[in-house]
């Protein structure tokens, strides 16, 4: 087992989705609980940028949940945000062996990217698994894809990656927000500013796009840096998104 920092307070099992939750009380309540809490804290931690002590958390999570694909997926993503792109791989498919599940594809190929192997990342975004993702994953295969030839030295390649019949669709989905913000991103990296500009546009006014913190936030956002047993938990801890640009 490695050193086991203490959980924080704040880290609740409630934050992390439902189903997640289902597939570690196998292992009963205490040691559910335990991997659930490690796991809201690991995902936190991760986006605050304090990643020694996100991964900390997550090697406590693989050594308790080894045999959970669940617990494997998780440990992976949190791995892959950060930057720990070839453990994040490891427990990517492991969780795949065990599940025989394939959700996980896009993120496993920008972690190819991220070692530095765009080639890979290209074969793994033309296998028939790829293929066979629900929309917002083959969305977010495209995305890997087109930064995959923008790692190349191939900007056009990029764009044309994305001209896909979803760009055009109608919808809310947050998986058509990210096409239309990638492909304004792949045409200023292909020099095509004039165009960029109006995806862009698009991109900001779509219903999924980020909302931009106002003033009228100041009464949901805590401010004392002390209360740290009282950080605030987004609902759902498990990540989805790829892309690392």
């Amino acid at each position: 087992m490695p050193q086991a920092p203490p959980v924080p307070g704040w880290a609740q099992a409630d934050a992390l989705d439902r189903h997640v939750v289902r597939e570690f009380e196998s292992l009963g309540e205490r040691r559910s609980e335990e991997i659930a809490r490690r796991l809201v804290a690991a995902y936190v931690l991760a986006d605050e940028g304090e990643t020694e002590e996100a991964l900390a958390h997550a090697a406590v999570v693989r050594v308790l949940g080894s045999r959970l694909a669940a617990a494997r997926e998780a440990v992976g993503i949190v791995a892959y945000r950060c930057g720990a792109y070839e453990d994040a791989l490891k427990d990517l498919k492991a969780a795949r062996r065990i599940s025989g599940r394939w959700d996980a594809l896009p993120v496993m190929a920008d972690c190819e990217r991220g070692l530095g192997r765009p080639e890979r990342a290209l074969e793994l975004a033309a296998t028939p698994e790829a293929a066979r993702l629900d929309r917002a994953g083959r969305v977010e295969m495209l995305l890997v894809a087109a930064g995959a030839r923008q790692d190349l030295g191939q900007p056009d390649a990029a764009v044309l990656t994305l001209q896909v019949p979803e760009l055009r669709a109608t919808s809310d989905a947050e998986w058509h927000q990210r096409l239309l913000a990638g492909y304004a991103a792949a045409l200023d990296a292909a020099g095509r500013s004039g165009e960029a500009a109006a995806w862009h546009e698009r991109a900001a006014s779509h219903p999924a796009a980020p909302r931009v913190p106002s003033e009228d936030d100041a009464d949901i956002v805590d401010l004392d840096p002390a209360a740290d047993d009282e950080r605030p938990v987004d609902g759902d801890a498990a990540p989805e998104q790829t892309g690392r640009g």
